[in-house]
Order: C-alpha cells, then structure tokens, then sequence
C-alpha cells in the first residue's frame, strides 16, 4: 500500500471507530483461541503493518510480526513484545510447522496469488494449528481506499470459503461483521461514486471521513454492539468477512 497509509495508521489506530472496534473483534477470537494452547502460543501476523497487534497480545502470545514495507517493519521497532521481519507473504522466511497460529489480516486482497500464500501460511503451522483471515466484503464496494491500498479484489464469504477449503484448511467460522453500518458504508461508496462523474480527485483514505470527535465516538458504539453476537453467530453481510480455519 502507499507509505502514506503507514504513518496514517500509526496516528489514528487508537482513536478510529473502525480500526479500534475492528482490533476488539480480532482480539476477542485470538484471546478465546490461546486458551486452548497449555502455553503460550507462537503466533505470525503476516501483513503487520505498524505492528499494534503485537501491542495488545505480548502479555498473551509469543508474536512476529512480518511485512514486506520497510516503513512498516520501521514503524513496529519501537513497540514491545514481539519481533518483526521485513519479507513477503509469498516467500515466507520460516520452517514448516513452526507456528501455532498464523494470522493475515487485510492481507490477502493485495496479493496476486492468494490461493498460493494461504498454502504457504499451511505449511508454517504446526498440525492443529489456527489460521484467522480478515478481508473486504464486496466489489461493488470498491473505494478510493482501494486503491491507494493496491487492493486487488474483494470477497464474498463464498469466495474465500471455497479459497481455504481448496488450500485443505477446516473451516470453524466464516461471518460478514461491520453488518449494522452496512447501509451507512453503501451510501458513501454511492456518494463518492456520483462525485467521481462530476470531478476527479486523487485518492484519498476513508479514515478522514470520521476524524476524531462525535461522529467517531458514535460510529464506534454502533459498531461494538456486534462483538458479543458474532462470537455466537455468522451474520449474513456487512463490510468486511472474518474466517477461522485450523490445519488438520
């Protein structure tokens, strides 16, 4: 993704609606799946980014963090409680079966070959080992974001179904979640499209449409209220899709 989107990140992933309701999500299925480790689990972030995720779990879980941005690897140095590698998801730098869980989160849609790198992420786990993927929902949600991420596609939740299925992963979960703001999502993707006939902009991220303040706050609770249901169910739509799958 653009560099930009880097130092981006880093400023607003404590304060965002989406990024901090989207980090409780991933944390509350991670926490639930250490659980069933009798240690502490080894675990890769593929796509680390800034490398938050090892913030919140280096009491938790043993992590490394792997990007293959420079600014991102750079940009985790000075967080504790994880190591971090500058590499590709394609040529993942590690034995097989060394890791308990391999996690790739807003990873897959970058990639040209996502089939090929769900089947390396299988080779670095351990037998039994968890594999939690998070991608964006819709091509017909297709935004500027998009595009100054370099994504390469969205998904339905059949599509990366059949994906994990094929890479001979077991699937435990598979649920569409940012559902209750759908509507709210929709509308903008329209707006921004009927904009886009009359004038062009460069790309832009959808971060600066809720900066900090009410709008944020209130987009934020919206979101929360569907922690505790998606533990319990697979809700049918929303923005993004959340898989796990375990190598048996």
């Amino acid at each position: 993704m653009q560099e930009e989107l880097y130092d981006e990140l880093r400023r607003i992933e404590d304060v965002h609606w989406w990024l901090t309701t989207r980090r409780s999500i991933l944390l509350q299925f991670l926490t639930s799946i250490f659980r069933t480790f009798p240690s502490s689990p080894l675990v890769l972030d593929c796509g680390s980014a800034t490398g938050t995720l090892a913030k919140h779990l280096r009491l938790k879980a043993r992590l490394i963090g792997l990007d293959c941005s420079v600014k991102g690897v750079e940009s985790s140095s000075d967080l504790k409680g994880g190591a971090f590698v500058q590499a590709k998801a394609e040529d993942l730098p590690f034995l097989p079966h060394t890791f308990d869980v391999v996690c790739a989160f807003d990873l897959l849609e970058h990639l040209d070959d996502d089939r090929e790198v769900l089947r390396k992420m299988r080779q670095v786990l351990k037998p039994e080992g968890y594999l939690l993927v998070s991608v964006p929902a819709y091509r017909f949600l297709w935004g500027k974001l998009d595009d100054a991420a370099h994504h390469k596609r969205r998904y339905t939740r059949r599509d990366l179904r059949n994906k994990l299925r094929s890479s001979r992963f077991v699937l435990e979960k598979a649920t569409y979640f940012n559902s209750l703001l759908f509507p709210l999502v929709l509308l903008v993707r329209l707006c921004e499209r009927a904009s886009s006939l009359l004038w062009r902009r460069d790309a832009y991220s959808d971060f600066e449409l809720a900066p900090p303040g009410f709008v944020n706050n209130v987009l934020g609770k919206v979101f929360r209220l569907e922690l505790p249901y998606l533990r319990h169910f697979n809700f049918p739509f929303g923005g993004s899709i959340l898989c796990i799958a375990r190598k048996t």
